[in-house]
């Protein structure tokens, strides 16, 4: 009797578990250093770059060699320097720096910790709750966003819609920065920037930031309960939608309406799943957020009804543009 060899299966993805880890850890050392914009006045020794950061070299060795190895910085005879890519996106001070986003990914990172928890007591275990949230809170909050909000603008430029569009309104527009990139494309284009009481001070720091204050304006704005007011060609929501039930989603997609042309468009932008909970995959893998946290926890299954909701005489476009 002879026994049959059986080939184990590789335990590949269980080691990928850990060195998933070591690139965002780095990256978001790396961006809560500032370590990205000294190396744009060119490349430093670990030593020199220490200096400049205030700390000491020999643990910083350890980061710029991850670094390096997660393709963010490049070496060359013992002097670091950024890639490309680090250079266009988390130099501090350009205009198209997303490294705010490091006290999202903080916040996100800690939700994630309390996954199993969540789903052991069927009750979500942390909180984001922006109406508590200081001004202060809420304005990093809302920076770390803002480079996101300009990638997706830059994105949704490109859409014939939006070249031939003259007036925009941007519903929940947060820091304006899908605006500010929408307007810096088009130059024909002027866009209106609604949200909360408390966030418009933010936005309109933003605008004014970018220059843009003769064609971007904004003001408040209850979507839930008040029609629009105005005559606007497009209307966008960007990760607007999936904080809110179905029939707060149907109501505010009507008050929207009132405010467009009749041939007007409203683009609704933001993380959906398919049918199949299966892609993509940046949508799966929010849910895990999402399922951790209070203000989030309930909407987790409206993500697969929210986009193409009937709204008579409303062309309606969507996207998994973030």
């Amino acid at each position: 009797m002879t026994t049959e060899q059986v080939t184990p299966p590789s335990r590949q993805p269980i080691d990928n578990v850990r060195l998933a880890a070591f690139t965002p850890m780095a990256v978001r050392a790396a961006l809560q250093l500032g370590l990205f914009t000294p190396l744009a006045q060119g490349p430093m020794t670990a030593e020199e770059l220490a200096v400049s950061l205030g700390v000491k070299p020999r643990r910083l060795k350890s980061l710029l060699y991850q670094l390096v190895v997660s393709e963010f910085l490049d070496v060359n005879d013992g002097r670091f320097s950024n890639t490309d890519m680090a250079a266009y996106y988390l130099v501090e001070g350009t205009p198209n720096y997303t490294g705010g986003i490091h006290g999202i990914w903080t916040e996100q990172f800690n939700a994630m910790m309390h996954t199993a928890e969540s789903i052991r007591t069927d009750t979500a275990q942390t909180k984001m709750d922006f109406s508590s949230m200081s001004q202060e809170e809420l304005g990093g909050f809302l920076r770390g966003l803002h480079g996101s909000a300009v990638a997706a603008g830059r994105c949704l430029s490109k859409l014939p819609k939006i070249a031939e569009a003259r007036k925009l309104i941007d519903v929940g527009g947060g820091s304006g920065g899908l605006s500010i990139a929408l307007c810096e494309e088009h130059p024909l284009l002027h866009a209106t920037v609604v949200d909360l009481p408390s966030v418009v001070p933010i936005t309109a720091q933003a605008v004014e930031e970018s220059g843009l204050t003769d064609r971007i304006s904004v003001a408040t704005a209850d979507i839930l309960n008040n029609p629009l007011e105005g005559e606007f060609d497009i209307a966008t929501a960007r990760a607007f939608v999936q904080f809110f039930f179905r029939g707060s989603v149907q109501k505010a997609a009507q008050n929207i309406a009132a405010g467009l042309v009749s041939s007007g468009t409203l683009f609704i932008l933001g993380m959906v799943t398919d049918d199949f909970h299966l892609s993509p995959s940046s949508s799966v893998g929010m849910n895990l957020i999402f399922l951790t946290c209070s203000i989030m926890a309930k909407l987790i299954q409206n993500q697969n009804i929210v986009i193409g909701l009937p709204v008579p005489g409303l062309p309606m476009s969507h996207g998994s543009h973030t």
